[in-house]
């Protein structure tokens, strides 16, 4: 595709994946971030466990421990003041109900140069864990990144962000552009015509799928819930694997953390034929049995006050239950279009960094 003038693009989904993405074509296209919510940065960016992921996490899926590997350079080069590099970092291994063992563990981490020293620390329940490890893995400050990305955003030359606006109706016409059919929050209706749109809304993906007419991406939907806790300690970071347990994190404020319960922090989980979320999700906190459980693993949940929950429907692809795969994809639907599945924050610079090299490809 030869466009003399700089080529239209939209993006629908101003997370952490979309905004960078803009921020990566913001040299060579027109672009046009539609947000639905009133502002960026609001669904999976924020209701998260803000891990700063190396790929610890995931000892079953050796292909996402590569993704976020690959990833960290680019992010980090990005947003290294939003990193939190000196809060201890723990994890342990659950004596029952575990997924793997403790020896498992350290050899995965030997396989994937994930460095670690063995820890004894009365932060974990003795009695519901073993193998414990300090690890370098650090965190990420939600505020200091939503920051630093809008700053990014505001000195760009030809990036539009556009809040409040929800796509309705996507066409592709005869010559290969694609109307979008957008709708404010007034419900006033306007129609854009772009070169290139990339999908970039996380659970919704298969709302543009449809809209498009194109092949619905498999995935599984998790309406999770995540706990802000205020415990009277130092920051600390602790996560119990891997299977039905548990995740306390420092969110970056005084005392304060995230608490998410792979089991109980699950309000309802199914994968749809359609790959829609369903309409009729209600978000019934289930605030007592996330704490109930979870206390169990960490002693000092006793004092512990809920300060908030915050709910997002996550999505996954679909049949990763024996792997629990969370690489980023890239997903083709031909004319000029693409949605991109979300992996872990880390990797949103990698696959922005893609998209680029992928636009400036078609333009050849």
């Amino acid at each position: 595709m030869n466009i003399n003038k700089k080529p239209k693009v939209a993006i629908v989904g101003a997370g952490v994946f979309g905004t960078n993405i803009a921020l990566a074509l913001d040299s060579f296209c027109e672009v046009t971030l539609f947000e639905k919510n009133a502002d960026i940065l609001q669904e999976g960016t924020r209701v998260n466990q803000f891990r700063h992921h190396y790929g610890y996490h995931y000892p079953r899926s050796g292909e996402t421990v590569v993704d976020v590997q690959r990833s960290l350079k680019a992010f980090e080069d990005l947003y290294e003041d939003a990193i939190v590099r000196d809060t201890p970092t723990y994890y342990a291994i659950a004596k029952e109900g575990s997924h793997i063992t403790s020896t498992e563990f350290t050899t995965f981490c030997d396989t994937y140069n994930l460095p670690y020293e063995e820890a004894h620390i009365d932060d974990f329940n003795p009695a519901a864990v073993q193998g414990i490890v300090k690890v370098p893995e650090p965190s990420y400050h939600y505020e200091k990144l939503a920051e630093m990305v809008k700053e990014k955003l505001q000195n760009t030359k030809n990036v539009s962000v556009r809040c409040g606006q929800k796509i309705t109706a996507l066409t592709v016409t005869d010559t290969g552009k694609k109307e979008l059919q957008v709708a404010n929050e007034d419900s006033e209706i306007t129609i854009d015509e772009y070169d290139f749109v990339i999908n970039a809304t996380y659970s919704s993906i298969n709302n543009f799928t449809k809209m498009g007419s194109f092949p619905v991406v498999p995935i599984r939907i998790d309406l999770t819930e995540v706990l802000i806790v205020s415990v009277p300690i130092e920051p600390i970071s602790l996560t119990v694997l891997d299977g039905p347990f548990a995740t306390l994190m420092p969110t970056g404020n005084p005392h304060e953390f995230t608490l998410y319960h792979a089991k109980e922090s699950i309000l309802k989980r199914y994968t749809p034929q359609d790959g829609l979320v369903s309409q009729n999700d209600e978000c019934v906190s289930n605030e007592e049995s996330i704490l109930c459980e979870s206390l169990k693993l960490f002693p000092a949940l006793e004092k512990a006050t809920v300060v908030e929950s915050r709910y997002l429907h996550r999505a996954v692809q679909a049949q990763s239950e024996s792997d629990d795969n969370r690489v980023a994809e890239i997903i083709p639907h031909g004319s000029g279009c693409w949605s991109v599945l979300s992996g872990k924050i880390v990797s949103s610079v990698y696959v922005a960094e893609k998209f680029s090299q992928i636009i400036a490809a078609e333009l050849e």
